[in-house]
């Protein structure tokens, strides 16, 4: 790797293993109703809202169970998003900048049409020829063209950088 350069984890778009990487408006987002979620779960106990039925647990329940439904998801992206950056930044210890050729398989997707198509990056490191595959909608754009990829062969990882504007 050229030791001018230098790449972070916001370099990286795609881990061709496992799959792309969250945008910082999707984290953002997550994180925004992550916060809702806490803020519907506390509400109840604040004195914000006053039940005055007999039965005042059940809507109490219903704010908890809200909440924690709420959490849940941007709770999984953002676990997920952390994970992979923390294993992104392992592998950029050793990676390499190569050119690679990405070749479409074809698509899959069962009953979904257009749901995703698995491609083939085709590199070459230490005068071996190595393939990788990946599989999901975001290969679509780099299907046939020629990218830059950070491949690390101490964890035999593939790591796409972002496309380039006219390169074919």
């Amino acid at each position: 790797m050229d030791k001018s350069v230098i790449y972070t984890v916001k370099d990286i778009t795609i881990s061709l293993e496992y799959g792309p990487r969250i945008s910082t408006l999707g984290v953002i987002i997550a994180w925004i109703i992550l916060i809702v979620g806490i803020f519907l779960g506390v509400l109840p106990f604040c004195g914000i809202i006053s039940f005055d039925t007999d039965e005042s647990i059940n809507p109490i329940r219903c704010f908890i169970y809200l909440s924690i439904f709420v959490m849940l998801f941007p709770g999984y992206f953002l676990f997920r998003e952390y994970r992979l950056n923390q294993k992104i930044k392992l592998w950029l210890q050793d990676a390499v900048r190569l050119e690679a050729k990405c070749s479409e398989l074809g698509a899959r997707g069962g009953a979904y049409a257009g749901a995703g198509i698995e491609i083939t990056v085709s590199f070459c490191y230490d005068g071996n020829q190595r393939t990788a595959s990946g599989f999901g909608l975001v290969y679509k754009n780099y299907a046939g063209r020629v990218v830059d990829i950070l491949y690390s062969p101490k964890y035999d990882q593939v790591m796409m950088l972002r496309l380039p504007k006219k390169r074919k």
